[in-house]
């Protein structure tokens, strides 16, 4: 079994993993008998998913009026 690091990043949206620069399947990525420490983050294909879906939904955002502490539009 090749040397893995003490932790991993798994990406918390599609569930890949990164060992040391590259991105892949748990299956692919780390052997069975590994035990490592796992951290999440988003892996930079899912990264851009989202930032492109936060950049189409801005205009419907910043249209929004603001939301009281006790869930009602103010005025």
């Amino acid at each position: 079994m090749p040397d893995l690091p003490s932790f991993i990043k798994r990406c918390s949206m599609c569930n890949r993993i990164r060992v040391r620069q590259e991105w892949g399947e748990v299956d692919e990525a780390l052997p069975m008998a590994a035990r490592v420490n796992v951290m999440y983050g988003v892996c930079p294909d899912c990264l851009r998913g989202v930032a492109l879906r936060l950049s189409s939904a801005a205009p419907a955002i910043r249209a929004a009026q603001p939301v009281s502490a006790a869930g009602k539009a103010p005025g």
